[in-house]
């Protein structure tokens, strides 16, 4: 599973719509090792608990800030991410409430993605199977053992 430090986007006024709150359980301080994230949001304060909220949630899977795309929208809370490449990947979010316009856009959430280098998934398997081996082993002499009294 992600990492678990949490970023809050800032929340600004814009007119009368504030902009909703996002997190996100990994940061360029503590990336995702498995590709998978989990994203969370609020409408700001004055909105929260109000029906017919509604998000629009956008990721950068580039890092750039140029190539948003949608990934969410509706009136859930939170998304559960996963199958993401290493890298950075940008998310923001925006709202609205009973079909008003929408607030202005969270400043962008950071998220780092670094997998396990491969060295240190074959080390470790490599290791696990040495262990298999040895407990099988173990077994076996201690079958024979018992065959031979």
């Amino acid at each position: 599973m992600g990492a678990t430090l949490s970023l809050v986007a800032a929340l600004a006024l814009v007119g009368a719509n504030a902009v909703p709150a996002l997190r996100a359980t990994a940061s360029p301080d503590a990336p995702s090792s498995d590709g998978t994230f989990e994203m969370t949001w609020r409408p700001p304060t004055p909105n929260e608990g109000v029906d017919g909220y509604e998000f629009e949630v956008h990721l950068d899977t580039t890092g750039t800030g140029n190539d948003f795309a949608r990934w969410y929208q509706g009136a859930a809370t939170q998304s559960f991410v996963s199958g993401m490449s290493d890298g950075t990947v940008l998310a923001r979010v925006r709202g609205r409430s009973h079909g008003q316009a929408w607030s202005a856009w969270s400043a962008p959430v950071r998220i780092e993605i670094a997998h396990h280098s491969m060295t240190k998934a074959l080390t470790l398997m490599f290791i696990g199977f040495a262990v298999f081996l040895i407990i099988v082993g173990y077994i076996g002499a201690m079958a024979v053992r018992e065959a031979d009294r």
